[in-house]
């Protein structure tokens, strides 16, 4: 039953009251973690979360990143088999746009998204979606590399985040 409950002092609640209240999970990334020399798009070591079979979660991201401007960094997302994932990056982005624009695209699945760096500055990518898990539990993982290849390493800094909450 969709809606708001007001709660009574001393109400018992059961599973079904407690279903409707906000699940999270949340994740701090540990460590920088560093990638030169690739575009080819790996695991980010801490931004992971399970997720369970047939539901749906509400996905928030706060990447915080830098680079050298030449390689610009891409983003993606690995998931359960059979599920989708519909998204946004929201960050500044490089081709095919003028630079300095803000990416509010919807993406599906695990495209691939480029986003602007400008070393030495910091900068926030706060990419969010819908995530629709299907049958196989499994896990939504941040994967990340650069757009053009470079020696010189892209990071994606200590203190990003990634959020879960279910809603379905």
């Amino acid at each position: 039953m969709p809606g708001f409950v007001n709660w009574v002092s001393g109400q018992i609640l059961s599973a079904a009251d407690l279903m409707r209240l906000p699940q999270h999970d949340l994740v701090l990334k540990a460590a920088d973690q560093n990638i030169a020399s690739t575009t080819s798009p790996v695991d980010d070591t801490h931004l992971f979360l399970s997720v369970a079979a047939n539901t749906k979660y509400w996905v928030e991201g706060f990447i915080i990143y830098n680079g050298p401007t030449a390689a610009d960094i891409q983003f993606t997302w690995s998931f359960p088999v059979g599920s989708t994932f519909r998204w946004t990056n929201d960050a500044l982005f490089e081709p095919p746009a003028v630079s300095g624009d803000v990416d509010r695209r919807c993406y599906s699945g695990s495209d691939l998204v480029v986003a602007s760096t400008s070393s030495p500055i910091d900068m926030v990518a706060l990419p969010r979606g819908v995530l629709q898990v299907a049958g196989t539990a499994g896990t939504l993982r941040f994967r990340w590399c650069q757009w053009t290849s470079n020696v010189t390493p892209s990071v994606v800094k200590t203190n990003s985040m990634l959020r879960l909450t279910r809603v379905s």
